[in-house]
């Protein structure tokens, strides 16, 4: 087994730059997964790590030996690509088999991985099919197999399930995961889907134009946003985002929004870094948007009234769109709740979840981040 190291690793494509001085470390055994939007660098990365692409400037390590110029084959590495890459005329046995096969395995061992990485995946009965015989699910079970048979220091995955349903990748993402659990292996898991990257990874290293934005467990990530993008990227419904600005009433605190007006407190002060701006984005995630009661003649300090242009029940939950001043604001509520499109109605932020931002740096004023 091995871990994975970049240091300061930058990529150029002729003039063009798409990693920049990209450092993070992947421990041994870990489950990693690299996530960002189209175009971030997050496949070149892990490209990298295989030796598909060469490292322009900086040093890749696996285990504790530097890999630039170490061929692919070379580096102890099995990589699960998104179009599967099965080849159409051997069975799935064959498949699997055909990279030991060309290193010269003994034709009991080739056969004894083969078998183990079947059972493993459920795919004992697929054995003598060819790819066109089996579903999308099952040809990424044998994809994978083909990996495992390899038995490599760390497993890389690119995007591998993005040419399923829905339904699919929900269970093809547990497997994985049991898988990982399993085997006890690096792995390296890239995908542009936050929600996977929140439920496969140990921890998630976040990319955004071939910038390392922030690393660390996924709720970590979500409890403590270093910045603007993370925050609008990690969570689903996006955490939602009002312009204000700091104002201070004497010995008092308030955040002056186009919405409402919130009181700082010492006891929710103290869990910022004030004293550097006074123009600060608002943040709030869906489910700290908490409904209050219609009597307008105990409205709260901090309470605003949107008018709803939307509900999206989910089963369990409801996300409920509203319009407040000509913000767009996104509630998580209890589907029990009888909320309908036209309605307006009163809620209030859950000041122990607020999210502080500096408008100019757009970096997380909050001292956890």
């Amino acid at each position: 087994m091995a871990g994975v190291l970049f240091e300061a690793v930058s990529k150029y494509f002729e003039n063009v730059k798409v990693i920049d001085r990209l450092s993070f470390t992947i421990d041994d055994r870990e489950f990693v997964v690299i996530v960002g939007p189209s175009g971030c660098g997050k496949s070149t990365s892990l490209r990298m790590i295989a030796g598909l692409e060469t490292v322009s400037s900086g040093n890749v390590y696996i285990g504790d030996k530097i890999v630039n110029d170490v061929l692919p084959r070379d580096r102890d590495i099995a990589m699960v690509f998104q179009n599967y890459a099965l080849y159409p005329h051997m069975n799935v046995y064959r498949n699997m088999a055909f990279g030991l096969q060309l290193r010269k395995y003994p034709r009991e061992e080739i056969d004894r991985r083969v078998k183990r990485a079947a059972d493993i995946l459920g795919i004992n009965q697929f054995l003598d099919r060819k790819p066109k015989q089996l579903s999308g699910g099952q040809r990424q079970r044998v994809a994978v197999g083909r990996a495992i048979v390899r038995e490599p220091a760390v497993f890389l995955f690119d995007e591998p399930l993005s040419n399923l349903d829905a339904k699919l990748r929900v269970q093809m993402r547990s497997e994985i995961r049991k898988l990982h659990l399993q085997l006890n292996t690096t792995m390296i898991y890239v995908t542009h889907d936050q929600v996977e990257a929140m439920t496969m990874g140990d921890r998630i290293i976040i990319l955004k134009d071939g910038i390392l934005q922030q690393v660390g467990s996924p709720m970590q990530i979500y409890r403590n946003p270093q910045n603007l993008f993370v925050a609008g990227f990690i969570g689903s419904p996006a955490m939602n985002m009002i312009p204000g600005r700091l104002e201070r009433f004497g010995d008092s605190l308030a955040i002056k929004t186009s919405v409402c007006e919130i009181e700082i407190k010492p006891e929710i002060r103290n869990r910022f870094k004030l004293d550097s701006t006074s123009n600060v984005i608002l943040g709030i995630r869906p489910e700290d948007l908490v409904l209050t009661g219609n009597d307008d003649q105990n409205r709260a300090f901090g309470e605003l009234t949107g008018h709803v242009d939307l509900v999206e029940t989910t089963g369990a939950e409801s996300m409920v769109h509203l319009s407040v001043h000509e913000i767009e604001l996104v509630a998580r509520v209890t589907s029990y709740s009888d909320i309908r499109h036209g309605q307006t109605l009163n809620l209030v932020f859950n000041l122990a979840k607020i999210h502080l931002f500096d408008r100019d740096t757009q970096e997380s004023l909050c001292r956890d981040a």
